[in-house]
């Protein structure tokens, strides 16, 4: 797919900056019935006719209808996402559940990988390899925003920003950025375990609270394996010099909610999700996914709270460990 509805923009703008209820905004944007509109706004009509597209920003006084459209490779702005989420989003999960009649899942069918130290190895964040680059007063620096974070005197997306300033003051470059990178590697057999998930019908995921040019730089074919992708993206102007950065509403506990949005967006139970980490935020998760895997874990919380850990450095004994309790769950099933 080439893209889809901004269905998250699209929320806000009838909810937050209209104030119109689903009929409302069906009758302005000359939609057939209030149906029609709901598909729209619920994900379930991913690519709306030129037509319908035109309407909806005319009814929004949008300049173009480009402003509502979403291509794979852009992340929903957190405003709009974390919005949709609680709002709308929200209720079409708790939908889901209740139609499911809370019963057993059937089956693993989504698998969300951290990214740090998971799926790219040599570090444990890539935030600290970044202030690791200034040295000294570099990690001087990094403690000072830490501090204020941990003691919640500033948000997490304020530290991103926080982070963000003083690399713009350091002239930070995406060159400097893809240098770094290069230090670092991918875990032992990648490609080959997402292929076989992918080949086994599990939909993947990442969700990290890392930063999105190492995703870039070393797995630069992502978008061909993973359908969603929450991770912190920085932004840079036309000589290459950073500018700003969109944090990703997803991290630390918010890493759960993360989980249950892409459960919603694919119709399935957060019981039905895998999660596979190493690092001490993501212990989050554990309460909502079915099935969670530490994967040379580094944090003792990782051990004793996750199902499953795995030590050594290859991704295929985790693709065959989700294969094989799903197998595993199937059998008792049936039995």
């Amino acid at each position: 797919m080439k893209w889809r509805l901004y269905r998250e923009k699209l929320f806000w703008l009838r909810d937050c900056e209209k104030g119109w209820s689903q009929e409302e905004a069906a009758w302005e944007c000359d939609a057939s019935d209030k149906k029609q509109y709901h598909l729209w706004e619920s994900g379930k009509t991913l690519c709306p006719r030129k037509i319908s597209l035109e309407k909806i920003a005319k009814a929004f006084n949008l300049s173009s209808y480009k402003e509502i459209i979403l291509y794979p490779s852009e992340t929903p702005d957190p405003k709009f996402l974390t919005y949709y989420y609680d709002n709308f989003g929200r209720s079409e999960l708790n939908s889901i559940q209740e139609e499911s009649g809370n019963h057993p899942y059937d089956g693993y069918k989504l698998v969300c990988f951290d990214l740090d130290g998971t799926l790219l190895k040599g570090f444990d964040f890539s935030w600290k390899v970044v202030w690791d680059f200034y040295g000294k007063s570099g990690n001087i620096k990094r403690k000072e925003g830490l501090k204020l974070f941990h003691t919640k005197q500033i948000s997490y997306e304020e530290w991103c920003n926080w982070c963000c300033n003083y690399y713009r003051k350091k002239r930070l470059t995406r060159i400097q950025l893809k240098s770094i990178a290069k230090k670092f590697k991918l875990t032992k057999n990648l490609y080959s375990a997402l292929n076989l998930l992918i080949a086994n019908g599990y939909s993947l995921a990442i969700i990290c609270g890392g930063i999105n040019t190492f995703l870039e730089d070393l797995i630069p074919d992502y978008s061909n394996y993973f359908k969603h992708v929450f991770i912190n993206r920085f932004h840079f102007d036309k000589n290459g010099k950073i500018t700003s950065v969109t944090p990703t509403p997803f991290d630390f506990e918010n890493k759960s909610r993360g989980v249950e949005f892409i459960c919603n967006e694919l119709n399935v139970l957060p019981s039905e999700s895998v999660f596979v980490g190493e690092a001490f935020n993501d212990k989050h998760v554990i309460d909502t996914v079915g099935l969670s895997i530490g994967f040379q874990p580094k944090s003792i919380e990782i051990e004793e709270l996750f199902d499953h850990i795995i030590y050594e450095d290859d991704l295929m004994l985790v693709a065959n460990k989700i294969i094989n309790e799903q197998q595993k769950r199937a059998s008792n099933r049936a039995t």
